[in-house]
């Protein structure tokens, strides 16, 4: 959608149009007034504009005063539109005792108004995304970070920030414009390996709804360990897990190494509390799937609201399929119960992590994932990250 420069001629024919259509006096002909608008429902991107026309019959001299029910979401000016925020909200135009209302979502920089994501999922509509199709990573979004200290998991990889580790680009494959996390076989600062992490700690962080990503995970083989997870935004004040993580998908564990079932084998987890003679609270549940999930794009949802969190593997092909982990979490002032812990907002991660105690593997030359055949590197794909809230929120 284009976005409209106003000059000062437009503004006051604007500015007569909005004058045009409403007459506080009498009626004399007996006939109730009405107020139309050209547009019932307007989606538009931040930052741009459009503009309603009301029209009132019938037609007099006073003017149409406009307001809009959420001036964070949109503001409106003699009936011109301007988008502030994601969000949605109502424009209003009233002429006396009537009035006309345009309801108006404004979506994220990036997203197409028209694409068939913008349209309700289960009761929930879209609040933010980054579909990765600019060439480069949002660092007004995104941290890239940077260090060798093994995750607290005896991780093998160094996190770089360089653009053989993390960049945004096109899937060779496929052509796909992605975030591309790469590990790589090498010497580096003291590590055998590196690879990306990516979060959006103080630049995004989100409280209950539906987040979904589309990925393709790379085959794990022996030691790689893909991730898709959240933690409480409050991470840098109450730390490790008193801030909270949820695990929506990771891969590459000992089990499925063991089982031959790496391609199939994933999980959700949560953790939370407070740790005591070296445990903490968490829960969370493993599955084999019936086919692969890596090599090929998949989608990983989750939904969170007051009371649950369910997760979901490509429920946009399967819309019948069954939660792979599902947890209830009440409110609690309970410092065990996981309740208190998740009605708060979270940021997002993605990594690709190698060897450490999840995948059992310490020593790089275990890493089978990383070989002469793929020139010791391997690649997950980001396709897109979409969070939607529901329309009441």
């Amino acid at each position: 959608m284009k976005k409209i420069m106003i000059n000062y001629f437009m503004a006051a024919m604007l500015f007569s149009m909005a004058f045009a259509g409403c007459d506080e006096q009498p009626i004399t002909n007996g006939e109730n007034p009405v107020i139309t608008l050209n547009k019932e429902k307007l989606n538009i991107n931040v930052s741009h504009q459009d503009t309603i026309i009301a029209t009132v019959t019938p037609h007099s001299d006073t003017a149409v005063v406009w307001s809009s029910s959420d001036e964070s979401i949109a503001t409106v000016f003699y009936g011109i539109v301007t988008a502030k925020f994601p969000g949605t909200c109502d424009i209003i135009a009233t002429c006396g005792s009537v009035s006309a209302t345009c309801a108006v979502h404004v979506y994220p920089t990036g997203v197409d108004p028209n694409d068939s994501i913008v349209d309700d999922l289960d009761g929930y509509t879209l609040f933010w995304s980054d579909e990765f199709n600019n060439g480069a990573l949002n660092s007004s979004i995104w941290n890239m970070e940077i260090n060798g200290n093994g995750g607290g998991n005896n991780e093998l990889e160094y996190y770089t920030n360089r653009p053989q580790n993390v960049s945004v680009g096109t899937d060779p494959e496929t052509g796909e414009g992605c975030m591309i996390l790469t590990a790589i076989k090498e010497n580096y600062s003291g590590k055998t390996c590196t690879s990306g992490r990516v979060n959006t700690r103080d630049k995004f962080s989100f409280e209950h709804g539906l987040i979904e990503a589309r990925i393709k995970i790379p085959y794990t083989a022996d030691g790689l360990w893909p991730a898709f997870w959240m933690m409480g935004a409050d991470y840098g004040q109450v730390g490790w897990p008193r801030c909270g993580e949820i695990d929506i998908m990771e891969m590459g564990s000992s089990t499925g190494i063991h089982n031959g079932t790496q391609d199939r084998y994933f999980g959700g987890w949560m953790h939370w509390g407070i740790v005591t003679n070296g445990n903490h609270p968490n829960s969370g549940r493993a599955i084999t799937n019936s086919y692969s999930v890596q090599g090929s794009y998949h989608t990983f949802r989750m939904y969170w609201d007051e009371s649950q969190v369910k997760m979901y593997l490509d429920k946009d092909i399967y819309p019948s399929v069954q939660p792979y982990m599902t947890m209830n979490i009440p409110a609690s002032d309970d410092d065990a119960a996981p309740g208190k812990y998740f009605h708060k907002p979270f940021f997002i991660i993605f990594n690709l992590a190698v060897g450490g105690n999840y995948t059992g593997i310490s020593d790089i030359n275990n890493i089978t994932a990383l070989n002469a055949d793929n020139n010791y590197t391997s690649s997950f794909y980001i396709d897109y990250v979409r969070v939607y809230q529901k329309n009441d929120n």
